[in-house]
């Protein structure tokens, strides 16, 4: 199939005119990269911003989710992993 045809496609199937599309993708694109750059801090300080970025991810989700799109794949990549990490540090413990 060509890219415009899919592009078309995409348009006519979440709704949306090719620059409310491009607008609602810049936006939280740019969001996205920002989110990055925050993540990439807390890698190096991990008490900066221990919880900030999951939540910007839900963020994005939501306003995917408000604008009808549905991606089974963001909702089950974009969770609390609070409880992953208490787990980690604790196998660590009675490991070390």
């Amino acid at each position: 199939m060509n890219p415009l045809n899919e592009s078309k496609e995409h348009l006519a199937a979440v709704n949306e005119s090719y620059l409310s599309h491009a607008g609602f993708a810049l936006k939280w694109g740019l969001y996205l990269i920002f989110a990055g750059f925050i993540s990439i801090l807390h890698a190096f300080l991990p008490f900066v911003f221990p919880f900030t970025v999951p939540k910007m991810l839900k963020k994005v989700d939501a306003a995917a989710k408000a604008r009808g799109h549905r991606q089974p794949a963001v909702e089950d990549s974009v969770t609390d992993h609070s409880q992953d990490q208490q787990s980690i540090s604790t196998d660590q413990k009675t490991e070390g």
